[in-house]
């Protein structure tokens, strides 16, 4: 008898991880930090192209999530994504700002109050001020 054994891919492990970790905001929020740390090119969440609007974040999760389950795996882009899409839908509350609270070298809090920073003295100069 030839049974075949399917291998989950990277993405099918971490939809499986999402769903343990759904339990609970701490764990939800555990497993975006570890994402962030795990990645290889070091970008604090800041630092990524993240979707803001609720319509915008529900597409690229829809997109992510079929790229797990058609055997393909996530970048972290994708899987932080997911984190915020499952964290707001269950209503654990803002994600982003308890992500900030919770995890800040990750969220990039420095890198955040620099960007504002400049946001504002740009603005300044704009208004010639």
């Amino acid at each position: 008898m030839n049974d075949t054994v399917k291998k989950l891919t990277g993405g099918q492990k971490f939809m499986a991880e999402l769903e343990n970790a759904a339990q609970s905001k701490e764990d939800m929020l555990r497993l975006a930090g570890e994402t962030i740390r795990k990645s290889h090119s070091k970008r604090t969440f800041v630092e990524r192209d993240l979707p803001v609007h609720e319509t915008a974040l529900n597409m690229r999760a829809t997109y992510a999530a079929m790229n797990a389950y058609t055997r393909k795996d996530l970048s972290t882009d994708q899987r932080l994504i997911l984190i915020k899409q499952k964290y707001q839908k269950l209503g654990f509350g803002d994600f982003d700002k308890d992500f900030k609270k919770a995890y800040p070298d990750e969220y990039g809090l420095k890198q955040h109050i620099a960007m504002s920073r400049a946001m504002i003295n740009n603005r300044k100069q704009a208004l010639g001020l």
